[in-house]
């Protein structure tokens, strides 16, 4: 039997081992390979920093804890770039979720990696407002767009809508002008298109996503959604990106984590690389059979 014979024979187990092995290490320890920032992407971060002084924005977690190991970094990301741009625009933050799942990775988002929401710079009730959970899928939905107060009468820690000062302006999807849903399912876009696009179709849409849900939402872009994340490499672009006006963002848990899987897809696309390759060239240099 020859060499490439041999290689072609090798047990499939090696091969899921080597790609253990060139993954693992930089998931825990990464290395920062370089990252092209995909225009999806580029779009994302600059439909973000365009966003009109005074404007107020709905930030959506419609997700759950299964889609947070691919959506984590996205969440994470977008809130601290929205924050930055409340300091420098006074643009309005708006959070809520359609996913009961999603409410308590709000708060967590900050609260559990880098310390209590408001020493971030910006005034709970006047920039920020966190509504939590609103109940009834797209029912829910479709009531906000039309009476936000009454869809959701008082906010995450139970205080009432009409007491809080930013909510004063925020009474129908008239007076929102992006919506960013970072999502992993039903409801989500489809629901927001119908009850809320339709209501306003001015209104901006960016949308953090699975990445095998990009399929379903390609055929939006542009007219409707103005661009996505795709997945956990969408993720570790952004933070890239914001990282340059955020630099602990890299620093951070989350921004370590993203890092790691940007490097672990490089890693183990190389590695499938190098068996393509190998097999390739086996095939034409084994001998024939006649």
């Amino acid at each position: 039997m020859s060499l490439w014979e041999k290689l072609e024979a090798i047990d499939r187990r090696v091969l899921y081992a080597l790609l253990w092995i060139v993954v693992l290490p930089v998931l825990y320890y990464p290395i920062n390979l370089p990252t092209i920032i995909s225009d999806l992407t580029r779009e994302y971060y600059n439909q973000i920093e365009a966003i009109p002084s005074g404007s107020v924005v709905v930030l959506a977690y419609d997700l759950g804890p299964a889609g947070w190991p691919e959506l984590g970094g996205q969440c994470y990301a977008t809130m601290q770039h929205l924050f930055t741009m409340i300091n420098e625009k006074g643009i309005k933050v708006v959070m809520l979720c359609y996913w009961a799942t999603g409410a308590a990775l709000i708060p967590n988002t900050f609260e559990g990696v880098y310390g209590p929401m408001d020493q971030m710079g910006a005034e709970y009730g006047v920039d920020w407002v966190n509504l939590g959970y609103i109940a009834g899928g797209e029912v829910g939905m479709s009531n906000f767009a039309m009476d936000t107060w009454g869809a959701k009468p008082t906010d995450y820690e139970g205080t009432l809508v009409s007491t809080i000062p930013l909510m004063q302006n925020v009474r129908t999807i008239q007076d929102v002008y992006m919506l960013i849903s970072i999502e992993s399912g039903t409801p989500g876009f489809e629901e927001y298109n119908r009850q809320w696009w339709t209501r306003k179709n001015t209104l901006k849409i960016l949308i953090g996503a699975l990445g095998v849900s990009i399929p379903g939402y390609e055929p939006f872009r542009p007219q409707r959604i103005q661009s996505y994340l795709p997945g956990g490499k969408g993720a570790s672009e952004y933070i890239s990106l914001v990282g340059k006006k955020v630099p602990a963002i890299l620093a951070g848990q989350m921004g370590k984590k993203a890092v790691g899987v940007n490097d672990a897809l490089s890693t183990s696309h190389i590695l499938v690389i190098i068996f393509v390759a190998i097999g390739n060239i086996g095939y034409f240099l084994r001998p024939r059979r006649k």
